[in-house]
């Protein structure tokens, strides 16, 4: 549950590639997708699910020098914006 504030506060500031670039951890990525589940936001965990497939195919970029140019415009970016919106319409993770 405690991973369900950083993804609240990560949505509210950034978007789902930038969260994965500053939360750079599968396993934490892990743990935050049960944090909505718990809550009862399984439209919200599905989505996160998917965004960490995603991110999951340019792992080695959210980690490296340069992520901040790289990923402005990059494909990550592209794949996710539809993953961002809806994630506009679910509002914050926490009451």
């Amino acid at each position: 549950m405690a991973s369900t504030y950083q993804l609240d506060v990560s949505l509210a500031l950034d978007d789902l590639g930038w969260h994965f670039a500053n939360w750079h951890h599968h396993g934490y990525a892990l743990e935050t997708s049960r944090g909505p589940r718990e809550l009862g936001a399984d439209s919200l965990a599905a989505s996160f699910d998917a965004a960490h497939a995603l991110a999951s195919q340019y792992w080695a970029q959210l980690a490296a020098p340069g992520f901040v140019e790289w990923y402005h415009d990059s494909d990550l970016e592209k794949a996710l914006e539809p993953l961002n919106q809806e994630r506009l319409l679910h509002g914050p993770i926490l009451p």
